[in-house]
């Protein structure tokens, strides 16, 4: 794409500082329903002028019914001409295109009236001659991809409301960070977050610290956790407190959550992130196999729900975020064990919403789809050109990534949720809904190999 600042300087020299360039100008008919009208720079290039075609482009264009309301022939100075094609500076035919663009003068032309942005694109067509649909103004005048005729402004930028949050693949903080809930949200609360250590558990626990929440890291790995834990701090200045326990035992939960109480004097959020999963069909899963994914996700869950709730919860209310998965929702191959646990969290969640409601605990589960930078995708994921396929498939067509993920417990977790209880969100890209099942894949697994 061309840099907006180098067509702003074209537009100057076309119309001077008052120019309009691709703008929408809102206006309503007498009586009648609100149109929008547009205006977009059309540049016929030097190959353009030397062979006389303005005239044809310029009857194209008033025969779609639209108007031009500035127009003037110049020589465009290499410093537009650097501006415009920034991003092309290091190809090794930017010195040719620089001398073509300069050989010549250029007629510069604003046109105006409803989508002439995207409908002059259309017209014009592929930059390639040899990909321009007959019809188009290149398909029928182009002779050469290197003399294309006309130049147009960049396509529109993305909106930024479509933009993934910045995430980085390590087990680390984001270098830097851009508020998009108000940075005190969560100030002064204190979450207790198991599988902290990495992964998802590591980025929401650093994007709640970076609301003004303390944190617990909860993690079987005390080295791991203790690590994550003087990053988190060192990056958020909040404090952060490393703690070693498994979500079966409920005696070590309950020995940490009163070291957490003893620290911060309170618990106001918990995050159930802790799990476990592997690849394996259900016919080679033994039942000691599928029972530890289920202790592991399903009843680590409850434990620390059910301590939590005696220790603190049941009296000074709470709100609970389970991470769950999309695995139980429409089956998947491979993953009986995990699918059967998660789904199990997810009934949970209804159950707790209910019974603990009146106590002022909110409950809610949040699924993740496929999320890049995460020991799940890299163990779980398919091969690169599978998974791609599959990526592009899905609505969304990329992967999700942690920060986004921990944006959505952001919201589960804070008062902007504060009537949300009993709820599943999905966060895939809408995933779930296309994601092929790869049963060829069971014919990688031996019929005699068991878990």
């Amino acid at each position: 794409m061309r840099g907006l600042s180098g067509l702003a300087a074209l537009r100057g020299l076309l119309c001077g500082a008052r120019a309009l360039g691709p703008s929408l100008l809102a206006r309503s008919c007498s009586g009648g329903p609100s149109w929008t009208r547009e205006r977009t720079l059309v540049a016929v290039k030097p190959d353009g002028v030397q062979r006389r075609l303005v005239g044809d482009v310029i009857r194209r264009f008033e025969r779609r019914g639209f108007k031009l309301v500035g127009m003037k022939m110049l020589q465009a100075p290499e410093r537009i001409l650097a501006e415009h094609y920034h991003d092309l500076q290091r190809k090794p035919f930017y010195p040719a295109l620089i001398s073509y663009m300069s050989s010549g003068p250029v007629v510069a032309m604003v046109w105006e009236g409803p989508n002439v942005v995207c409908t002059s694109r259309a017209m014009i067509g592929h930059t390639n001659s040899a990909k321009a649909a007959p019809g188009t103004i290149r398909g029928d005048f182009s002779t050469h991809v290197s003399r294309s005729l006309l130049l147009l402004p960049p396509r529109p930028a993305p909106s930024a409301m479509a933009q993934p949050p910045a995430d980085v693949s390590e087990d680390d903080c984001l270098p830097e960070y851009r508020h998009l809930f108000h940075p005190d949200l969560l100030q002064d609360k204190v979450a207790f977050i198991t599988g902290g250590g990495s992964g998802i558990g590591f980025r929401i626990a650093e994007i709640f610290m970076r609301h003004g929440c303390h944190t617990v890291i909860a993690s079987r790995s005390l080295p791991r956790v203790s690590m994550a834990a003087r990053k988190l701090a060192a990056a958020t200045g909040q404090r952060c407190l490393p703690l070693s326990l498994d979500v079966r035992a409920p005696l070590a939960i309950a020995a940490a959550v009163e070291q957490a109480l003893k620290e911060f004097g309170k618990i106001d959020i918990l995050i159930n992130c802790a799990a476990g999963n592997f690849l394996c069909p259900a016919s080679a899963l033994s039942s000691n196999a599928f029972k530890t994914v289920m202790d592991i996700d399903t009843l680590g869950t409850f434990n620390v729900s059910r301590v939590l709730y005696e220790k603190f919860f049941r009296d000074h209310g709470g709100v609970i975020v389970n991470i769950t998965a999309t695995l139980g929702t429409r089956g998947q191959v491979l993953q009986v064990h995990a699918g059967s646990a998660k789904a199990a969290v997810d009934a949970m969640t209804r159950h707790l919403a209910v019974e603990w409601g009146p106590q002022n605990i909110r409950v809610n589960s949040l699924a993740p789809g496929p999320i890049s930078g995460t020991e799940g995708l890299r163990r779980l994921g398919a091969p690169q050109a599978g998974l791609r396929a599959k990526v592009l498939a899905s609505p969304l067509q990329r992967l999700g990534n942690k920060t986004e993920i921990a944006h959505s417990a952001l919201f589960l977790a804070s008062p902007l949720a504060s009537f949300v209880t009993g709820a599943l969100l999905v966060v895939d890209g809408g995933a779930w809904l296309t994601f092929p099942n790869d049963v060829q894949s069971l014919a990688d697994f031996s019929p005699s190999s068991k878990l």
